[in-house]
């Protein structure tokens, strides 16, 4: 058997660099906004850990000009190896299936254990499918997503004045979903099933799967709880058919979806689901289980 890794991959609208367990980004966070905490945490226990290229548009993931970037990362993958965050599903997914057949052929990983934030979920059981077609010669074996709207987000469900959540969330919440609807990034309307579920049957079959939902903003009623783009019951797939998405070990923090909401909001960093210690802790668990 070959060696085994984790590889975090970041959601929908986001920029995250390429890093090894030894190299990083010199300017900046050392893995982008969304994967750097979780990085540090998987490496600290001692778990080999690459984060995956991903980028707006087709193109290379060189630096993420925000408060919360990165610049200068040690080595720049090539556009094909690099997740598009607002492009096509399978299209993307296909990136990352090269991205972790480079993990093979030059680091010699085998065995992958996904930690996908947000719709980094849902291109790893793309990504799954295709390297199973291909049989090739390195495998997922686990897939543990972070706020991952696995029965639909808000894109479709809401305009700004009925997004359920308090300014200036709701205005923040409502350029994403803007963006995402400009790239064809639509999701499932309420009741019906998701978009991305169509041929994915059995998809998920034999993969240790953990799903954990961000619970900030909170109510009586659907959608709440949920994290500002997903409710509680789309992230751990609630009554979904278990042949699309079988049952997975569910936990629940009380944060939002992202780094760049907490600081709309002015919360502490820890309130955005990938930074927030306790899922630091499940993650490296879940990784740990298998």
């Amino acid at each position: 058997m070959g060696r085994r890794a984790a590889v975090i991959v970041s959601g929908g609208g986001s920029i995250s660099p390429f890093t090894t367990p030894h190299a990083a980004c010199a300017v900046g966070l050392a893995a982008g906004s969304t994967d750097t905490a979780l990085r540090a945490a998987l490496l600290d226990s001692e778990v080999e850990t690459y984060t995956a290229p991903v980028t707006l548009g087709a193109g290379q993931a060189v630096a993420d000009p925000g408060s919360s970037g990165f610049a200068e990362p040690a080595t720049v993958l090539p556009a094909d190896m690099t997740v598009d965050s607002i492009g096509e599903v399978e299209a993307s997914a296909a990136c990352l299936a090269r991205f972790l057949l480079y993990l093979h052929a030059e680091f010699g990983v085998h065995d992958v254990d996904i930690v996908g934030h947000s719709l980094g979920g849902v291109l790893a059981r793309s990504t799954h499918m295709q390297l199973q077609a291909a049989a090739a010669p390195v495998r997922i074996i686990s897939l543990t997503s972070i706020g991952t709207p696995w029965l639909g987000s808000f894109v479709r469900h809401y305009d700004l004045e009925t997004l359920p959540m308090p300014e200036p969330a709701r205005s923040y919440a409502y350029s994403l979903i803007g963006a995402m609807r400009k790239s064809g990034r639509l999701v499932a309307t309420p009741g019906a099933p998701p978009v991305w579920a169509s041929g994915k049957e059995h998809a998920l079959d034999g993969l240790a799967l953990t799903r954990i939902a961000g619970a900030y903003f909170t109510g009586d009623d659907e959608p709440y709880p949920h994290d500002g783009m997903a409710s509680r019951s789309s992230t751990w797939a609630t009554d979904a058919d278990s042949v699309v998405l079988p049952p997975a070990d569910c936990h629940e923090v009380p944060d939002v979806h992202s780094l760049h909401f907490a600081e709309v909001m002015g919360l502490p960093p820890e309130r955005s689901i990938t930074w927030d210690p306790r899922v630091m802790d499940l993650v490296v668990r879940a990784v740990r289980a298998v």
